[in-house]
């Protein structure tokens, strides 16, 4: 099923029983294409710019989203699940809008707890104001930020206006620019000229074009749900280890687990990749002659765990748990704290879970590797 009219359709659905009781005759997934942009514009286009390698690096991720419809919305949801870096410091989000506070209030009602996820603002603004475009310089002027500029209004002629005026005032600021374009051809084919003699070639870049989105691979997520299917896997035998009850929703297999929770599956999937570069690796099928990375050190583990615990934290609180007794029912569990309040068996099951990472790759074809010099 395609969705493209309402994120909070997407929730409604994904509770519905038709997609957690489908059974074997039918396979029922929800299909939001503003979702599956945001999704593949950070695939692309890192968030953190492959930047944030070290747990030492005093600098800050920041994503200024201009303009807050579903689009924007979705980019910065996407942003708050997977912007979990190896120095540990939280994402930092500011949204210029027409009607910010109405924005940041509908914000809320949907996601009340999103401010613990990470750092977020709403600024008055709009991209026709030389105000605001010297605002988004001064951002990206910071030395202490990794800032990117997602540009995500539903008409391209005004996408990319937005864009080249907020260039022309970075001057020296180096900030990523991504405009959404509704069409591969016309202007995403301006935005995406690699001549040098374009003023942006490598500085802005187009996102959310239809035929980029709607084709098999990205629709069905097919290599991601093999990654997802795998740590769904692994988590249900580690927990039928521990004696969970065949009942626990949770433990189900792959085929009748409910929505909600293969999303959490593929969210935890997405950020793979996020953690990969805090290593200086990334994941590619095998080559010949290249030696791959069987297993992590422990003080790779240990920082990778951190990571994965931050991003566990941050889809709980937007999923709706509260910290208290663990209780799935009325989403409570005593383990959104810190990594370092964690009880140790808790600190060894983040461990556990991303050493697995090389093998969990493997399984969809692809090993790791460090990057070149």
């Amino acid at each position: 099923m395609c969705i493209r009219d309402s994120l909070g359709l997407c929730g409604l659905f994904r509770q519905h029983r038709i997609f957690t009781e489908s059974g074997d005759a039918l396979e029922a997934r929800i299909v939001n294409l503003y979702e599956l942009s945001a999704r593949l514009l950070f695939d692309t286009h890192p968030l953190d710019q492959g930047a944030i390698v070290a747990r030492d690096d005093p600098r800050q991720v920041h994503l200024v989203v201009m303009g807050f419809g579903q689009m924007g919305e979705s980019v910065v949801l996407q942003a708050a699940r997977i912007g979990h870096f190896a120095n540990g410091r939280r994402l930092r989000l500011t949204v210029v809008d027409r009607d910010a506070e109405a924005r940041r209030r509908r914000l809320l009602r949907r996601y009340p707890q999103f401010e613990r996820v990470c750092d977020i603002a709403f600024v008055r603004g709009d991209c026709d104001e030389s105000e605001t475009a010297r605002a988004v310089a001064g951002w990206a002027g910071e030395s202490e930020a990794v800032t990117s500029v997602a540009v995500c209004f539903d008409d391209d002629a005004r996408s990319l206006s937005c864009a080249l005026s907020l260039l022309s005032e970075l001057g020296e600021a180096r900030a990523a620019i991504y405009v959404r374009m509704g069409e591969d051809a016309g202007l995403a084919k301006l935005v995406e000229a690699s001549s040098s003699a374009v003023a942006w070639a490598g500085q802005v870049h187009a996102f959310g074009m239809i035929g980029r989105v709607c084709t098999r691979a990205v629709l069905l997520g097919e290599a991601l749900d093999r990654l997802a299917r795998a740590i769904h896997e692994r988590y249900v035998a580690q927990r039928r280890a521990a004696g969970a009850s065949a009942d626990d929703p949770a433990v189900a297999s792959w085929d009748r687990l409910p929505e909600h929770l293969r999303e959490s599956n593929r969210q935890q999937a997405d950020h793979i990749a996020v953690k990969l570069r805090a290593l200086g690796c990334t994941s590619a099928p095998p080559e010949t002659g290249r030696e791959p990375v069987e297993a992590f050190t422990d003080g790779e583990v240990e920082l990778l765990a951190r990571m994965e615990h931050a991003r566990w934290n941050a889809g709980r609180f937007l999923a709706g748990w509260t910290p208290g007794p663990r209780d799935p029912d009325r989403k409570t569990t005593p383990f959104l704290v810190p990594y370092d309040q964690l009880p140790g068996d808790i600190q060894a099951y983040d461990r556990e879970a991303v050493r697995q990472i090389p093998a969990l790759l493997a399984l969809i074809g692809e090993r790791v590797y460090r990057r070149r010099p």
